[in-house]
């Protein structure tokens, strides 16, 4: 009979996603972090990370972590995918191949799946991604692990969402200030209300304003300034 795995109590794992939650540390470190402490806290031979992309609105892998010597894919299950995301809440195996919900599907085969843990990754009343973490051979998984790895992962959460805002600020600022090398603040803020990306600069260094009868994209400014004045 297998071992079962042991999850580092809350006292030693939550801290670590703490500090990471009153940095502002840039969004692909978070993820880093947190799938390390996953990955470390679970003695997982393999973990997961994916987002959903915010503009193709798709779930993509991210993080990636395969400890040395383990065999097999760091591809996830889309078996396991689908039933947490549908189901919208944490899951867990002891034994993927023997398991009724799962029905021994093709990927739960091929990648050759037995203890797991998935979590959602919830912001708001959102599902941002998914964290999972497995032990192809060796160590399973208990529910006790499960419930202290759905509290890390709903830490993970707010950390990543909180990057992923700080990394949209910290756009939308620099965007502001190179457009406002040009055009007064009342135009940019209708640039950017309007979500439209204006080239700073003509194909011969002058200003958007300069070339608009040239440059359709250029067009949206002059008509902001006629709407609203500089």
């Amino acid at each position: 009979m297998a071992a079962a795995a042991h999850i580092r109590p809350p006292d030693a794992l939550v801290p670590d996603i703490s500090r990471t939650l009153v940095g502002t540390q840039p969004i692909d470190e978070v993820l880093g972090h947190v799938v390390d402490s996953a990955f470390e806290s679970t003695q997982a031979t393999r973990a997961l990370l994916m987002l959903y992309d915010e503009e193709a609105g798709v779930l993509v892998p991210r993080v990636v972590r395969h400890r040395e010597g383990a065999r097999g894919s760091t591809r996830i299950s889309r078996t396991i995918l689908d039933q947490v995301l549908k189901d919208r809440v944490s899951m867990l195996a002891l034994n993927a191949q023997l398991d009724p919900r799962l029905d021994m599907s093709q990927s739960i085969r091929t990648l050759d799946i037995r203890s797991f843990m998935c979590a959602p990754l919830w912001h708001e009343q959102e599902v941002i991604g998914v964290l999972y973490v497995d032990n192809p051979q060796g160590a399973k998984f208990t529910p006790e692990d499960l419930d202290l790895f759905t509290a890390f992962s709903n830490y993970a959460a707010v950390a990543i969402a909180q990057a992923r805002l700080a990394a949209r600020v910290l756009e939308e600022t620099k965007r502001r200030e190179r457009l406002q090398r040009y055009h007064s603040p009342a135009v940019v803020d209708r640039i950017l209300k309007s979500g439209a990306d204006v080239n700073l600069k003509a194909n011969n260094g002058t200003t958007p304003l300069a070339a608009a009868h040239s440059r359709a994209d250029t067009s949206l400014v002059a008509l902001l300034e006629a709407a609203g004045g500089k």
